[in-house]
């Protein structure tokens, strides 16, 4: 007698949220600081001597450093926008005093 075959169970792929339009702004930005601050960071010795590369700083806080800065800085410049848009003024014309 023959074991009975069951078909294997779909699987469903992982789900990822979809990032927003500013999360996208913000890690490009922060990849782009991230390759500033680890450029600064590393230094190469001369070829003679081995070429040994060596990095000052620990590559997961400048990781964050990126982000904090990217971040900060996206911030600012949305509140800059938003206090540089016209304001509208509220005008109620059954307040107005058109006797005198």
């Amino acid at each position: 007698m023959s074991a009975a075959h069951h078909p294997p169970k779909p699987v469903s792929a992982p789900t990822m949220s979809t990032p927003q339009e500013g999360d996208s702004a913000v890690q490009a930005l922060a990849a782009s600081i991230y390759i500033h601050l680890v450029k600064d960071a590393v230094t190469i010795g001369a070829a003679d001597a081995g070429g040994n590369a060596t990095i000052t700083a620990n590559a997961e806080s400048l990781a964050k450093i990126s982000y904090k800065l990217a971040e900060a800085f996206i911030d600012t410049g949305d509140a800059i926008r938003a206090s540089a848009k016209p304001k509208t003024a509220v005008f109620d014309v059954n307040k107005m005093d058109f006797g005198s």
